[in-house]
């Protein structure tokens, strides 16, 4: 008698690892950026922390007490930059954990199957968690399982970008850029907007907060692709909408089309998929 194979896979589970990376990246910068924006807040020294219970060491400082403000100013750019690269690497790094789930799934339906030859599984996806970079694994899961978000160059862009920040003291090196000597990030963004009914006129809606307007206005919201371009060794600056369009573009397109491009793959592999409605009780 043929023992069958049963296994489990909750999908919405493993794409939760990804969404835990959105909520950090935006908590972390959210928390380092306003400090580092903060004109009230210049203490730099580790001394000024609270005493830890048992601390028995004497404070070491590295640099005078007291600089000037512009010096503080200089440490809390520099900061800025740090905080945004470790927030895209937060962001990134939970991605990634969510395509080393979705592909060692799929390795194991594929082996099952005969679907995918391998003489080694086990080697396979040890190599795919532990030494390819977010675009590799990409390009993996297309090769073997044709799973692709929609949004592979934006997210291979984002993550040179993290790259830069974090090797690069987020500066641009030419080797990071493509023709014309330009380096690109692109995501994906809900853009919402007020536009008069009468004229057309398109209004920012900040803006319009407090202020009378001439006619009436209908808020509207669009699809639309976002770029920021940076020249050779200039500095990677990115602002808080940039920012948090970057975690939505994650949380809203990134993520669930990677799903879906999983979910295609387990129903081409005629493996059965329950729909849970969180609205019903077990």
């Amino acid at each position: 008698m043929v023992q069958k194979l049963k296994i489990n896979v909750d999908i919405d589970n493993i794409a939760e690892l990804a969404h835990v990376g959105v909520r950090r990246a935006a908590v972390f910068m959210g928390l380092g950026l306003n400090a580092a924006k903060r004109g009230d807040f210049n203490d730099y020294e580790l001394h000024k922390l609270p005493i830890m219970p048992g601390q028995t060491g004497m404070p070491i400082d590295f640099l005078p007490s007291n600089l000037p403000e512009e010096a503080v100013r200089d440490f809390k750019e520099h900061f800025a930059t740090w905080i945004i690269g470790c927030g895209l690497r937060e962001l990134l790094e939970h991605y990634a954990l969510f395509l080393d789930r979705v592909h060692e799934s799929c390795l194991i339906i594929a082996c099952k199957n005969k679907s995918l030859e391998l003489n080694n599984p086990q080697k396979a996806q040890k190599e795919f968690e532990n030494s390819l970079g977010i675009p590799r694994k990409l390009d993996k899961l297309l090769k073997r399982f044709r799973i692709a978000p929609n949004e592979a160059d934006s997210i291979k862009s984002l993550y040179s970008a993290r790259n830069a920040l974090t090797h690069d003291l987020g500066r641009i090196k030419p080797e990071r850029c493509g023709p014309g000597d330009s380096f690109k990030i692109t995501w994906k963004t809900f853009d919402i907007f007020a536009q008069g009914e009468e004229t057309g006129t398109i209004h920012a809606i900040p803006k319009l907060i407090g202020q009378k307007t001439l006619e009436p206005m209908a808020i509207c919201g669009k699809a639309m692709m976002r770029e920021r371009v940076f020249s050779v060794g200039s500095n990677i600056v990115l602002s808080q909408q940039d920012l948090w369009e970057i975690c939505f573009f994650f949380s809203l397109f990134v993520i669930p089309s990677t799903r879906n491009g999983f979910v295609e793959f387990l129903q081409a592999a005629n493996v059965p998929i329950n729909i849970i409605d969180p609205r019903v009780e077990a």
